[in-house]
């Protein structure tokens, strides 16, 4: 992957440093939900170099009332059907590939079960099955229906921004809690389904919405971090 550069002067010499202000891994990006845009609107747009449509249910919209970047944030009241959620695009079909999952998340009570899942069977509004990813209904993090096998789970802080980041290399994964290193595990099993689903998840049926503001989800195919590191400025996130 080429890293986007620009040219200093050093004495009588030109010398190409990496661009601070251009994210290196920008091509690989296939979601990026910023949160961006004015109090109480329903209109979610995706930053990624190939925007989707963001369908929006309930009460999902943008908030001013609390902010990471950019003056405001997405929040979800944990209402029954406030969530939203991509279109039918097989480019969520991650199998086995390399990821970066992350995001900001300001969590309303310590169990906010069901901030994101990959919807496999589904037709949204109706969400019947899904399959989450992350938050367990426990309020820690999950990874797909293999929670028992990971250790060292992190419950979600209320009322505070934390940066979350999950990281696929191979069979290895690994889970940063700001930036820091929290949980790493291996597993083989594939993530199939065909949409995100931000608010919401479900097993057997069983649904749950949350109640948090969240900002900056970025999904990038492509590993962006193997150890501990700065979510303030290593993420291009605030950029």
């Amino acid at each position: 992957m080429r890293t986007a550069t620009r040219m200093v002067v050093l004495g009588n010499r030109q010398k190409s440093v990496p661009n601070p202000n251009v994210d290196p891994y920008l091509s690989s990006v296939v979601l990026f939900l910023k949160g961006n845009g004015t109090n109480g609107s329903t209109n979610i747009i995706d930053r990624s170099p190939t925007p989707k449509t963001i369908s929006v249910f309930g009460t999902a919209q943008i908030s001013t009332a609390q902010s990471k970047y950019g003056g405001s944030s997405l929040y979800f009241d944990g209402t029954n059907n406030c969530f939203v959620g991509t279109p039918v695009d097989s480019i969520y079909t991650l199998g086995p590939d390399n990821f970066t999952l992350e995001m900001w998340v300001y969590p309303f009570s310590a169990s906010p079960n069901g901030i994101m899942a990959w919807n496999a069977n589904a037709t949204m509004p109706s969400l019947a099955t899904l399959n989450p990813v992350y938050s367990n209904f426990s309020g820690a993090f999950s990874f797909w229906r293999q929670n028992a096998t990971v250790t060292g789970l992190q419950q979600l802080t209320i009322n505070t921004w934390q940066h979350h980041a999950l990281v696929r290399s191979g069979n290895n994964f690994k889970w940063f809690l700001n930036g820091a290193l929290t949980v790493s595990f291996s597993s083989s099993e594939s993530f199939t389904g065909e949409r995100i689903v931000i608010g919401t998840n479900g097993v057997n049926g069983f649904l749950s919405f949350a109640q948090f503001y969240l900002s900056h989800l970025r999904l990038t195919k492509s590993v962006r971090y193997t150890a501990n590191f700065n979510p303030e400025t290593d993420t291009y996130l605030n950029v």
